[in-house]
């Protein structure tokens, strides 16, 4: 695989994986939002029936404790606090999204590092081909000499 071809399918499978994250988080979201609506909705009918009801209710507590019911009603009684219970939500969409875009760096870093390593090969190969040159005309040099040297050998022998 080409350092280009690793790169752009790194950058890829990061594009995917931020539309996959973003599709679940909308899916999950809504749900998220459709339970807080109803958790909302709960706690207001609860606070309005407390609010229309705690009168008769002390009156009708008096009645059964023997108490007058004009007895109870300068007293507070008990009235309904809401409480909405924090739900972290959990976050798969940016979760996919964020392994996503790790798996899409470190393509991209794989592809450098092939990138490199192509590069330190053809360096290896030029260096190899100039040792290959230097040999070459080492031998030629030394074939050269050697020629030379039967020559004068010829020459002082045929004096």
């Amino acid at each position: 695989m080409t350092p280009a071809t690793t790169s752009l399918l790194g950058a890829g499978i990061g594009a995917g994986a931020s539309l996959l994250g973003s599709g679940i988080n909308a899916i999950l979201g809504g749900s998220a939002q459709k339970q807080q609506a109803e958790l909302f909705q709960r706690n207001y009918d609860a606070q309005k029936e407390f609010a229309q009801n705690s009168i008769q209710w002390r009156v009708a507590d008096a009645r059964n404790a023997g108490l007058h019911p004009l007895a109870v009603l300068g007293q507070m009684g008990s009235h309904y606090t809401p409480t909405t219970p924090y739900e972290a939500g959990v976050d798969y969409g940016s979760g996919i999204a964020q392994a996503g875009a790790q798996v899409s760096q470190a393509m991209g870093q794989i592809s450098l590092m092939q990138a490199e390593a192509d590069l330190e090969s053809k360096r290896l190969e030029n260096a190899t081909k100039l040792i290959d040159l230097e040999n070459k005309s080492a031998q030629s040099n030394m074939a050269q000499m050697s020629n030379a040297l039967a020559g004068l050998k010829n020459d002082i022998l045929s004096e």
